[in-house]
């Protein structure tokens, strides 16, 4: 009587892109080694809503989240229950976090160059500038953002809005706003 084993290299996880992920869910794509259909993917020990293996040395995890914000271990394991742990903890974001807009108060006669000061973007970039009215009526913005000064957008209001107060929203390079 023999018994057969089978030998099973363990997941190797070589990149990770991006390597930052929204706290409301999104993807990761994973470069690597030895990956095997039914691979489980986890960040703090949350398993990913999916993970499509593409091929032996390809794979991305999407999770619907919630995530806790934060740095995050990716951790992969195999069916066989072979895992390994990705060696650059994963950034768990909020998304930007708006301080202040510069002026506060405008005239909706002419357009107007705004300063719109931010954090949380964490290397990354804003993708979009939003203005949401009371009515939740939402205008989307032409703006600039220099990386070299990732505190801060400038954005363009348009003449012509209506008058009253209105949310300022940013999305980044990972969706998350």
């Amino acid at each position: 009587s023999s018994i057969e084993v089978p030998l099973e290299e363990p997941p190797v996880i070589d990149d990770v892109q991006p390597q930052k992920i929204c706290d409301a869910g999104g993807s990761l794509a994973l470069t690597g080694s030895f990956f095997a259909d039914g691979m489980v993917v986890r960040l703090d020990g949350v398993p990913a809503e999916s993970v499509t293996v593409h091929s032996p040395e390809s794979a991305t995890a999407t999770w619907a989240g919630p995530l806790a914000p934060g740095l995050a271990t990716l951790e992969a394991e195999n069916p066989s229950g072979c895992s390994t742990t990705f060696d650059t903890l994963i950034r768990v974001t909020e998304g930007p976090l708006v301080f202040f807009v510069d002026p506060p108060v405008l005239y909706n006669g002419v357009a107007i160059q705004v300063t719109v000061f931010l954090g949380n973007l964490y290397g990354g970039s804003v993708t979009e500038v939003l203005l949401t009215a009371d009515d939740d009526t939402e205008h989307s913005l032409a703006f600039t953002f220099d990386p070299q000064t990732p505190g801060r957008v400038q954005a363009i209001v348009p003449a012509g809005l209506s008058a009253g107060a209105y949310d300022v929203t940013l999305a980044d390079d990972v969706d998350c706003q």
